[in-house]
């Protein structure tokens, strides 16, 4: 079983601008994206995931209706590389995406999938007013059933935010009750492998128990890094790829 991982595009093309962050190249993102897909072609992926913030989106005109269709048509820049893809994909939506127009585009991607005897398993999580991400309702009801049904194959677990580690930084990345989030998934023995993105430096794939987390560094930051991952039957298989070679700088269109 092998995945690709890519998270936290911000692209822009539709929508005006660019990142409050220079050094995410909001307006890049388009080309860079393609190239990716390009390049992963060659590594015969089982799934590619991207874990969220597809979009930069102004967190301040959320409910302007021009920016609503400027990012609609964004998503639908990313939906129409993805459509040709052979293999499966995970499209989640982070905390700078606007959920409504996520849903308008990609809301009919199954959240679970069946993969080389894996069970894929996604969570659609939001922040909270004071931007601590949640994970409530449905989507804590559907977590907690999968780590108890009878279903014995193996897990692997797909969301933006930070379930573990501990992030130290004055923005926070984890769940509210990330510990309780760790804890219940290390416990059920159910979960080989935990994705997230939304912490841009990322955190290099480290064992708790037999499950094995990892958060991946934003795509939209050069050099434009990618994980793969292969599960095999006693451990997890990394390797850490990038668009660009370390240093090198493309062009500026």
């Amino acid at each position: 079983m092998k995945i690709v991982h890519v998270s936290d595009l911000h692209l822009r093309d539709h929508l005006p601008g660019t990142s409050d962050f220079p050094y995410r190249k909001s307006r890049e993102m388009p080309d860079r994206l393609h190239e990716l897909l390009r390049q992963i072609q060659f590594e015969d992926p089982d799934l590619l995931v991207i874990s969220g913030d597809l979009l930069d989106y102004p967190l301040d005109e959320m409910d302007n209706p021009e920016r609503q269709a400027q990012a609609e048509a964004d998503l639908y820049v990313i939906a129409d590389m993805l459509y040709p893809l052979d293999f499966p994909y995970v499209v989640l939506p982070g905390n700078h995406d606007q959920y409504e127009v996520y849903h308008a585009v990609f809301g009919d991607l199954p959240v679970e999938h069946t993969i080389q005897g894996y069970r894929i398993i996604t969570f659609c999580d939001a922040e909270a007013a004071d931007h601590v991400p949640e994970r409530v309702g449905e989507q804590r009801d559907r977590f907690e059933r999968v780590l108890q049904d009878d279903d014995p194959r193996p897990q692997i677990h797909i969301q933006h935010f930070v379930i573990a580690p501990e992030i130290d930084h004055e923005y926070p990345h984890n769940y509210r009750d990330a510990a309780v989030l760790q804890d219940q998934i290390v416990h059920s023995g159910k979960v080989r492998l935990v994705l997230s993105g939304h912490y841009h430096s990322g955190v290099k794939p480290f064992q708790t128990g037999t499950t094995t987390f990892a958060v991946i560094p934003a795509f939209c930051e050069r050099p434009h890094p990618y994980w793969i991952y292969e599960l095999m039957p006693d451990h997890v298989q990394f390797t850490a790829k990038t668009l660009l070679p370390v240093g090198r700088e493309l062009p500026v269109f």
